[in-house]
């Protein structure tokens, strides 16, 4: 187990498998995930960052949706679980581009230039 991020302050982990999988803890769920999941997750918390620090009005809860479940965020600590998200993709990023170059393979995208190549996975990020 390779713990990516922590928020200690928020009660979450991030943190990849010995299988390769990623793991999201937030107080005592734990939503586990393949790597190409946690970016297209990623990529939507970071989105309803953008959304929520443009906005006039700030929702009281962000949801976060994956398959069939959902954890109620309060807007004020969502900030901070948004960057502890980024930094564990970051990462990730990282790791799987050393991997990548330890197994003498050339990496000729970075691992967040894939999401835009995952069609099939739909981890939600919702206002409420």
């Amino acid at each position: 187990m390779q713990v990516m991020a922590e928020n200690p302050r928020h009660w979450l982990t991030i943190y990849r498998c010995d299988t390769g999988g990623m793991h999201v803890v937030l107080e005592n769920t734990n939503i586990g995930m393949s790597s190409e999941q946690f970016l297209v997750l990623n990529s939507n918390v970071q989105k309803a960052l953008t959304h929520i620090e443009s906005a006039d009005s700030i929702p009281s809860c962000i949801s976060i949706h994956y398959e069939s479940t959902t954890i109620a965020i309060k807007s004020d600590p969502f900030k901070d679980i948004a960057k502890t998200f980024d930094n564990a993709a970051a990462r990730m990023d990282l790791l799987m581009n050393k991997e990548s170059n330890s197994q003498n393979t050339y990496c000729t995208q970075s691992v967040n230039e894939q999401i835009d190549h995952t069609h099939h996975i739909t981890p939600q990020v919702r206002l409420n």
